[in-house]
């Protein structure tokens, strides 16, 4: 292959260098896999099937795996095999060389997949910026260009910097659509989505992708809520094992603190060993395969009840500062551990309520 002015300066630089590059090329090309539709059809199939190449490619460089290689291989070949349906453009190949670039066996087959697929990309905006990734990546210890960095940083000639995927006006298809224009959106920026996440979209099944854009969406939204509640999850554990470690939960029940012959303070004490035991039996369910709808809506039915308990109790807190300002809590500790109290509370009650949110969100994508 006769080399241009576009790719003479890759030639000789090393293929896991070429590889990130392709990433890069073929995310800023990525727009472009969809025409500026008015009247046109949208071809939602070609789309999907370029998107989910590109994406294991960028999930198999940042997190490398067998499992993404092997989802990597199939989903090159699948979005090379759209060709026969929709003229490949020179930003649909990107998309393809990109994962075939990770995955082709032979070394030099891969970068001649590169170069070739860079040759097509017409304009020099690309050629410059890739030469600012290039020497993002020679200045650093790890690999920072495919994801640290904003697709763009130079002054651009040809193209849109901020240019997202076009969809026409249809609102069921942008709705299937917003994953995947916020996921382009944080390469944009330079802060891509949390790469587990990612992760989990570019493992899905193949049989889920080749079942049509609505089961791929209806799967993404699925394991986007899922992995939401485990993030409130985790926080919630969190705030837990703080308050077991702070001075204000200590001294519940001191003479600092609300006395523990008070019933709300008792049964504030016994509502938190409660929420750990409703988070473990969330934790368990979801871990299902096939979790229980009725066993999900009665942990958050208990985890509310439980939140509108601390609510209470958070009430009591303060209107025993308002009732004792002059006695007790005239003392700066004892001030300091009633509002330390009221404060923990109000954020277990907080972090309680965005759990049984985020268990709605998901039950949702269950029915």
């Amino acid at each position: 292959m006769k080399l241009s002015h576009k790719t003479q300066w890759l030639e000789n630089l090393p293929l896991s260098t070429l590889q990130t590059l392709m990433a890069r090329y073929a995310l800023r090309a990525f727009p472009a896999i969809v025409q500026r539709y008015e009247s046109t059809t949208f071809h939602e199939d070609h789309f999907l099937k370029h998107a989910r190449s590109l994406l294991s490619a960028v999930c198999l460089i940042a997190k490398p795996s067998e499992e993404l290689r092997i989802a990597a291989v199939f989903a090159a070949a699948n979005a090379r095999q759209a060709g026969h349906d929709v003229d490949h453009s020179a930003a649909s190949l990107a998309a393809v060389a990109a994962a075939r670039s990770l995955v082709l066996r032979r070394g030099d087959e891969a970068k001649h997949e590169i170069l070739s697929s860079i040759e097509t990309l017409p304009f020099s905006d690309f050629a410059e910026q890739a030469q600012w990734d290039y020497g993002k990546i020679s200045s650093a210890s790890e690999n920072p260009a495919i994801s640290h960095s904003p697709l763009w940083t130079i002054e651009l000639q040809h193209f849109e910097a901020a240019r997202q995927i076009d969809t026409p006006n249809d609102r069921k298809l942008q709705k299937r659509l917003s994953f995947w224009r916020e996921w382009y959106q944080g390469f944009l920026d330079g802060k891509p989505l949390d790469w587990e996440l990612q992760r989990r979209v570019a493992l899905i099944d193949d049989t889920i992708w080749d079942a049509g854009p609505e089961t791929v969406a209806a799967e993404i939204e699925r394991i986007r809520s899922l992995f939401e509640l485990e993030q409130e999850i985790a926080n919630l554990k969190g705030q837990l094992t703080a308050v077991q470690n702070t001075p204000a939960a200590a001294l519940i029940g001191d003479n600092g603190g609300p006395p523990l012959e008070d019933a709300p303070a008792r049964a504030f004490q016994t509502d938190l060993a409660l929420i750990w035991k409703q988070v473990e039996e969330l934790e368990e369910e979801i871990a299902k395969p096939s979790p229980s709808l009725s066993h999900l809506e009665k942990i958050a039915k208990a985890l509310w009840d439980i939140s509108l308990r601390m609510t209470a109790y958070c009430g009591s807190i303060a209107d025993g500062m308002i009732r004792e300002g002059s006695k007790e809590l005239a003392k700066a500790g004892a001030k300091w551990t009633a509002r330390a109290t009221a404060v923990t509370v109000t954020a277990q009650t907080e972090g309680v309520q965005s759990v049984v949110k985020a268990i709605g969100a998901f039950v949702k994508t269950l029915q």
